[in-house]
């Protein structure tokens, strides 16, 4: 059986690994799903790498967005390419979370995401 695929983004932090201090993963903690090691993880670090990813596969099943990814673009900028290719192509939103400690940025992103899921 195929497994849904988990999109996290993030430039830094490995999905699976154990937060510092903690006893479980990054992925275990911001996965918007209570099974997420049922889904199989893809690591995208660049809005680049994000976007190249949906237009090759499609939307995944669930996408965890971290803000600041070290380069001019940043999660921001993929969720509202994201919220343009659901509008586009008359598809929903996945299952999303913000796991950026920027918290100006994971306001936003969440703003952004949960505007248009009312919507749609």
């Amino acid at each position: 059986m195929k497994k849904h695929i988990l999109l996290w983004l993030d430039d830094l932090r490995n999905p699976v690994l154990r937060i510092p201090g903690e006893d479980y993963t990054w992925l275990e903690k911001y996965a918007p799903v209570n099974d997420a090691n049922n889904f199989q993880v893809v690591w995208v670090k660049t809005y680049d790498e994000f976007c190249n990813h949906i237009i090759k596969n499609g939307l995944p099943a669930v996408i965890c967005f971290d803000n600041d990814l070290g380069e001019q673009k940043e999660g921001y900028d993929c969720a509202k390419w994201l919220v343009e290719y659901c509008m586009n192509y008359n598809k929903k939103l996945p299952k999303y979370n913000v796991h950026s400690y920027n918290t100006v940025a994971r306001e936003n992103i969440f703003s952004l995401l949960n505007n248009f899921s009312e919507l749609y």
